[in-house]
């Protein structure tokens, strides 16, 4: 049995990728159609680097029927045997889109505030030679 080899998938999981179970036990190469193409080469290379260490975490976005993106944390640990070698790769998926929303309003907030606290100054110190 390989490491990378897909045992068993949550119907949460394979609801969250809009694939099913028999998609997914046919492994990264099926699921890696849906990464979205800007996510795609980073997505890769951590997937890859995990069937050696047995370690993972990336987010990326999947895209969906009807074109619409998620982002997906996804995590995954080395399962060892007896002999401290990795035989099999655990782990998780998780939808995280709306923190990822919240992430993009809290920066473009912080973003707004700059630029009044930058407005402001710049207001001062206009007013302040006209006093």
């Amino acid at each position: 049995m390989q490491p990378h080899e897909v045992l068993y998938i949550s119907p949460t999981t394979a609801e969250l990728w809009e694939l099913s179970a028999e998609d997914h036990h046919q492994g990264w190469p099926k699921c890696r159609q849906l990464v979205h193409v800007d996510d795609l080469e980073r997505a890769d290379a951590a997937i890859r680097l995990s069937w050696t260490t047995g370690e993972l975490y990336i987010e990326f976005r999947v895209t969906v029927e009807g074109g619409s993106e998620r982002w997906i944390a996804n995590r995954g640990f080395p399962v060892r045997d007896g002999s401290g070698e990795i035989y099999r790769i655990g782990g998780f998926l998780e939808d995280i889109t709306e923190r990822k929303a919240a992430d993009i309003r809290f920066a473009e907030s912080e973003r707004l505030a700059s630029i009044g606290e930058l407005s402001a100054g710049v207001a001062h110190e206009i007013n302040n030679p006209l006093t």
